[in-house]
């Protein structure tokens, strides 16, 4: 077999499968199609490795080709120089599609890949057009060869034929996976996705908009009946696939000393109350194994939250009183600096935490509570993973470097939560998400002590926020900038370390997709859009935080009691 002829044989094989690749890989972006993309990665890897012993070929080819071309030499050195261009591109393809078989998770990496090898593709078919236009005639060594130049020149046809043919099948290949059920489209899978998924929500606090209207007699709650107000209720609840809920047993900084636990345990009771009226969608439950058996009982496994550590009223005897009485994590403090922890957006007095404010997150990790770190300053959050024994949590704040807010989380303290295995649960408030957003809302932080103490009557102050948002409107964001802060914490602290925590109920607006409860399927959607796995699709939606949850039982020993059962361990 000749040079040419080998040749012509080898370099078909990076022209197919760089063409072919793209094609599929480019169908499988488009269908939302993980496999097809994947695939298509695979071939531009082969594809890339093809081209070395085509392009050798080539060479050992040229003199060849050069003692019997009846055309114009510059017909030649196009198709010589477009070759070693071709081999560039193919070569780093092949190279980043090693990465990407690696990674098969990282959506962007597979996307730009497939980039790179459309460029590969045009440049490779470029070099196999213009080798086409080469015409030979006999050797010198075949005088009465009866070699025409229509033979020589169909070695080159059959290699587009070959092209073609692979082609084709590339395109059947397609249009016959795409109605099948492994073709289902990024919708589709998304709420097959969702509905397997367990689907946690750090944060909700309905309990103080029910107490805020309702009062604490829950006769006059219908929340078996869609809401026109507010986020949440049991109908949207379903409907947005939660499995989960932690339930905020929220006190207002403006009760303070025996009045703020009191509160605490009155919204503990109301909750619990909540629970026990509908028994058929929700569930207390105080431990993983708990969660499981209500998620596959088909109701929504509740906890509670105590948000504010003012509720302890600077003492580990409540602390301990609230975690039998079924709290399972306690936000270090709201809206107001504490004689032990400094509060985002409040006076700093401490730098971060204090000698008890050390012991408080000891005590936690031995009872087993999750230690919550949305709304400190920066330098408690430093404080606390520093003392923490056990994952902490962030259950509803976002990144700092995309909306630069004190709520929000720096990028140190996003990799110090990666070194302690805990989680951060992305807040969907629009002003901790978009920069303009986060900018207005450090306005409003600091506008809230005037407005306090202009209004302290409760209703008076909340008629006072509302106006101050109506004249201060923030750019809502929608879905994808909720996917964008959790593309962040993925990328500083690793897919293991992020979930959500919505606030619905306690923020004054939430992005465009995301209204209320119903909407988390978008999220689901968005995600796997952006080349998520199912798998790591499925550590955001809750997995992540049901390993936490274990790892902090662990870490104190087991599960402790709750609800008034047994004492203090």
């Amino acid at each position: 077999m000749s040079w040419e002829y080998s040749h012509l044989i080898t370099h078909a094989f990076p022209v197919v499968l760089s063409v072919a690749a793209v094609f599929v890989g480019l169908a499988g972006w488009i269908l939302g199609r993980e496999d097809l993309e994947r695939w298509g990665i695979v071939a531009l890897l082969i594809a890339g490795a093809f081209a070395i012993p085509a392009y050798i070929t080539g060479l050992a080819a040229a003199d060849v080709v050069a003692e019997r071309t009846f055309v114009y030499p510059s017909v030649v050195q196009s198709h010589r120089g477009a070759a070693t261009w071709a081999l560039v591109p193919l070569l780093l393809v092949a190279v980043l599609a090693g990465f990407s078989a690696v990674q098969p998770a990282d959506g962007r990496l597979r996307r730009f890949v497939l980039l790179v090898g459309l460029l590969a593709a045009a440049t490779t078919g470029y070099a196999a057009f213009l080798g086409s236009r080469i015409e030979h005639g006999p050797t010198q060594e075949e005088p009465g060869s009866d070699r025409t130049r229509s033979d020589q020149t169909s070695e080159h046809n059959e290699s587009g034929a070959l092209a073609g043919l692979a082609l084709a099948a590339c395109c059947g290949l397609v249009s016959a996976t795409a109605g099948t059920p492994g073709g289902r489209s990024v919708q589709e899978r998304a709420e097959r996705l969702h509905r397997e998924a367990l689907v946690v929500d750090g944060h909700n606090d309905l309990p103080w908009r029910i107490r805020g209207i309702w009062g604490l007699d829950l006769d006059r709650v219908e929340l078996d009946r869609r809401q026109d107000e507010g986020h949440t209720d049991l109908v949207r609840l379903r409907e947005g696939g939660v499995d989960v809920q932690f339930w905020a047993a929220y006190v207002p900084v403006r009760f303070t000393g025996p009045a703020a636990p009191a509160v605490a345990r009155e919204q503990i009771d109301l909750i619990k109350r909540l629970a026990a009226r509908y028994p058929d969608d929700l569930e207390m439950v105080y431990t993983a194994d708990e969660i499981e058996q209500a998620v596959a009982r088909g109701r929504v496994a509740s906890l509670i939250g105590i948000e504010g550590g003012h509720a302890i009223d600077n003492s580990l005897e409540v602390l301990r009183e609230l975690y039998q009485l079924g709290a399972r994590y306690m936000t270090l403090t709201h809206a107001a600096t504490l004689d032990w922890v400094d509060a985002a957006g409040d006076d700093v007095r401490h730098g971060g935490l204090t000698d008890f404010g050390r012991e408080v997150v000891r005590e936690m990790n031995r009872l087993g509570m999750l230690v919550d770190l949305s709304h400190v300053t920066a330098d408690v959050m430093r404080a606390a993973l520093a003392v923490s024994d056990a994952p902490i949590i962030f259950s509803h704040s976002s990144a700092r470097a995309l909306a630069d807010h004190p709520r929000n989380v720096p990028d140190d303290v996003l990799r110090l939560v990666a070194e302690n295995r805990g989680i951060v649960m992305v807040n969907f408030y629009s002003g901790f998400l978009t920069e303009e957003g986060a900018a207005l809302t450090r306005d409003l932080f600091a506008d809230e002590k005037r407005l306090r103490r202009e209004n302290p009557d409760p209703d008076d102050l909340q008629q006072a926020m509302e106006q101050w948002l109506v004249d201060h409107p923030t750019p809502p964001g929608n879905v994808g900038t909720i996917a964008d802060h959790i593309d962040h914490v993925v990328g500083v602290a690793g897919i293991d370390h992020v979930g959500l925590g919505s606030d619905f109920d306690g923020i004054p607006m939430a992005p465009e997709g995301m209204e209320d409860v119903s909407k988390y399927p978008a999220l689901t959607v968005e995600l796997l859009r952006r080349g998520y796995s199912e798998e790591d699709v499925r550590k955001v939606l809750g997995a992540n935080f049901l390993r936490v949850l274990r790892e902090v039982e662990a870490s104190s020993g087991g599960p402790g009691p709750h609800s008034g059962q047994g004492g203090d361990r």
